[in-house]
């Protein structure tokens, strides 16, 4: 059936029964897989017609908008936005990879990488290579980063063949954009910003999130150490400090050491378990 011909009170229930069933999340997880599209399949004849219009002097993901962006344009930039938060760099020949504004270092748990000296906004990965011997210039990488990221940067190995970057998708096995798991992201997103502005201290950054979990997780232990560990990172273990922020009586000292018992001292500083 045709979309035209679809009552657009049952397009709602169809995309609802989909999963979607955010339509403003949804209107930017669409756009997305396009710009996905204008990246991956850069010589289209769709991606060269906008980028003569729109970004004729720059990459798509330099691009932005402009006083005369059509429809279709500030849509894509919409997309786009949701776009930047997702995909991973692939590096080659550094040429199209911004080194502040990119995610390029596949250990690196956070976007952006922060260097420790300070550096255009539009610097390329490439100025960071010896091109003679198609290495990491590493004396330079370990001026510019500090240790534990210089390394992450030094184990790249770099393709001597100098072949262009491509971009991945790290949310999905094959490296591919998805509607689903941009959808996935998106709504993680707005959940982690809406517990933040109530105080809830959660973090936007999903992607950061994830990774901690995961390494939680594969922790070898019993799960019910497992447990215990995901209850200590979300602060939730019965100590006298908990028992008392949710209004229980209890004892809130060590019985030990005779001081406020919070998780901390409960698990690192208290005497008595430095002993054990």
């Amino acid at each position: 059936m045709h979309w035209r011909s679809w009552d657009w009170l049952t397009i709602p229930k169809f995309m609802g029964g989909l999963g979607f069933r955010d339509m403003k999340i949804f209107n930017q997880v669409m756009p997305g897989r396009q710009c996905w599209r204008l990246l991956t399949e850069a010589n289209s004849l769709c991606a060269k017609v906008l980028k003569g219009r729109y970004h004729p002097n720059c990459s798509f993901m330099d691009s932005g908008l402009t006083r005369s962006s059509s429809f279709t344009w500030r849509s894509l930039m919409h997309g786009k936005s949701l776009l930047d938060r997702g995909i991973l760099w692939r590096v080659d020949n550094g040429e199209e990879i911004r080194i502040t504004k990119d995610r390029w270092i596949p250990d690196a748990p956070c976007l952006p990488i922060l260097p420790t000296v300070q550096m255009p906004d539009d610097l390329k990965v490439s100025s960071l290579m010896d091109h003679s011997s198609k290495k990491w210039n590493e004396e330079l990488v370990r001026i510019c980063f500090r240790p534990a990221d210089a390394e992450c940067i030094l184990n790249i190995a770099l393709s001597h063949n100098q072949v262009l970057d491509c971009v991945s998708w790290p949310l999905t096995k094959t490296g591919t954009y998805t509607v689903k798991s941009a959808y996935i992201l998106a709504k993680s997103g707005e959940v982690h910003l809406k517990a933040s502005a109530t105080g809830k201290r959660e973090s936007s950054d999903q992607l950061c999130n994830a990774k901690e979990w995961k390494r939680l997780w594969s922790i070898k232990a019993p799960p019910k150490m497992k447990i215990v560990l995901w209850r200590f990172a979300h602060n939730c273990l019965p100590t006298g400090q908990q028992l008392r922020l949710r209004n229980i009586p209890a004892y809130d000292l060590c019985c030990h050491s005779g001081r406020y018992e919070s998780i901390e001292h409960a698990f690192l500083t208290c005497q008595y378990v430095a002993e054990v």
